[in-house]
């Protein structure tokens, strides 16, 4: 019994000892997860004649003060569920390791796909890139020191990007520091990240691009909690800026020397504070720039700062359809050339900016009856709908912020008149021969339609009456199919529903169904 037992334990501690992969100096070739974990002994090279593609699942443990110096053609293809790992081999040395760097590869094209960076230290980026072409998606860079992105003379499209807790208060771009870059980023994610400028991202001399990204909790120990952009050309759309820090000032975002377009952006909750409590300077953006600045559809909502609750601005500044919500007063400061179809939460806003001759004078009447300015600026509170398809600051049907934005800018995608804020209201076309049919052995019902060859999706929503009423309704979910399973909708008993079908962005209407149990 004995004697078997040591046999097993020689094959379990010989399969043990086996099940890893020590590398060091030149690689290339091919690494699975076979071979896990790759332990790096010492920094790592990829030639420039070298190729070494990285299979899902590998892990590469790297031991204190090593990197990774790329010149050849990198290829990670990690997985959604089985990404390709980067990390600290905690079994050899505590030291932080130091990170991967893409090196002039004289136009050869890396790819990096599902993929994480973690416990990395460097102020050069815990994944660096110079001068050289990349195809990266979907990599998360957590928990390292210093730089956790650094982008130099590199022009990339970067898509599902996360940098999470990165950063040193003496750093520059906690999450992410561009040079002399072209980068556009899409629905990526920026969180927790610090630095001394800059927590979230900083930028010098550079084209930075945001499309459908998030710059949540961001701090900086002087300026600029979320984005620092000196002498760069920085463009926001459809992006969510809320929660970020700085001491000094511009919780959100600071821009000098640049040029900015900001569109159907919320920037919320930013703050310009001390560590003792003092407040700093302008909570959400400070554009120090000759511009031209322009904002448009934008939405900023509970940002504080001592001289300037949203935004500090330097001329050459156009905003249309924005709203300004429960910012410190003031919530401008600076001139503005021209601002029109805006909403102020303050019913005297013309003492909140110092706008165009006219400004804040009620003088007109916009197409919901409301008083404006000889801009279409008005104060009136919003009437969002939490429950809407776009979540907490969707446009209940109610709203009077619905159709009165500046018409001069073009209709909305359902071909009527702009409405202010991040999110439009759509006017939908009706679902036509709507059916149900319970599904077996649960509480579930199938809604079914005909599709409209049109629609990008359809939108569920019912009210509990016999009869339809968009004061009470609520929104179910949303879906590109023609058809919609409705989870427990037949759990509570004696209760009437009818359910709306709409196809979005098409035209308008409702189509209607009643259910009674």
């Amino acid at each position: 019994m004995k004697s078997g037992s040591w046999i097993l334990f020689c094959l379990l501690f010989a399969r043990a000892i086996v099940a890893q992969t020590f590398v060091a100096g030149n690689v290339n070739g091919e690494w699975t997860a076979a071979g896990n974990p790759y332990i790096a002994t010492g920094s790592l090279f990829l030639a420039a004649q070298d190729t070494l593609l990285i299979r899902p699942g590998v892990q590469v443990h790297f031991t204190g003060g090593d990197q990774f110096n790329i010149t050849g053609h990198l290829e990670c293809a990690g997985e959604t569920h089985s990404p390709v790992l980067f990390t600290q081999d905690t079994s050899l040395v505590g030291d932080r390791w130091r990170g991967l760097r893409f090196m002039n590869t004289s136009g050869d094209t890396s790819v990096m796909r599902h993929v994480v960076i973690e416990n990395a230290v460097s102020y050069s980026g815990a994944l660096s890139v110079l001068e050289q072409p990349v195809d990266f998606s979907h990599i998360t860079i957590r928990n390292c020191d210093g730089v956790g992105l650094k982008l130099e003379r590199t022009t990339a499209e970067l898509t599902d990007i996360l940098l999470v807790n990165n950063g040193h208060m003496s750093a520059c771009g906690g999450g992410a520091h561009l040079y002399l870059s072209d980068i556009v980023f899409r629905r990526s994610v920026f969180d927790g990240n610090s630095g001394m400028d800059g927590g979230g991202i900083c930028a010098f001399y550079s084209t930075l691009s945001l499309d459908s990204c998030l710059i949540r909790g961001n701090r900086a120990s002087i300026w600029a909690g979320g984005i620092f952009a000196d002498s760069s050309r920085v463009t926001l759309t459809h992006c969510v800026v809320d929660s970020n820090k700085a001491t000094s000032g511009g919780g959100g975002m600071i821009v000098g020397n640049s040029g900015v377009r900001f569109e159907r952006t919320i920037v919320r909750d930013n703050r310009a504070v001390y560590s003792d409590g003092r407040t700093g300077t302008y909570g959400g953006f400070v554009m120090n720039a000759p511009g031209p600045q322009q904002i448009s559809n934008c939405l900023f909502i509970g940002n504080w700062g001592a001289t300037g609750g949203a935004l500090r601005v330097a001329g050459n500044t156009w905003m249309f359809n924005t709203g300004f919500l429960d910012n410190l007063y003031p919530s401008i400061v600076g001139d503005v050339d021209t601002i029109r179809h805006c909403v102020f939460s303050n019913p005297n806003f013309r003492l909140e900016v110092v706008g165009p001759s006219g400004f804040g004078r009620m003088s007109a009447v916009n197409i919901n009856g409301d008083s404006t300015d000889a801009f279409g600026n008005l104060s009136i509170p919003a009437n969002f709908d939490a429950l809407g398809p776009h979540g907490q600051f969707s446009l209940h049907h109610t709203s009077h912020w619905i159709d009165a934005g500046d018409p001069n800018l073009g209709l909305d995608p359902d071909s009527t008149l702009p409405d202010i804020g991040p999110h439009a209201f759509y006017r939908l076309d009706p679902v036509r021969d709507v059916t149900i049919e319970l599904v077996d052995g649960t509480d579930d019902i199938r809604l079914r339609w005909i599709g409209h060859e049109e629609a990008a999706e359809y939108w569920i929503f019912h009210s509990l009456a016999s009869e339809f009423n968009w004061n009470s309704a609520s929104f179910v979910g949303s879906t590109p199919a023609d058809e919609f399973v409705v989870l427990g909708a037949l759990s509570a008993p004696f209760q009437q529903f009818t359910y709306v079908v709409i196809a979005s962005q098409v035209s308008a209407a409702s189509a209607q169904l009643t259910l009674q149990r």
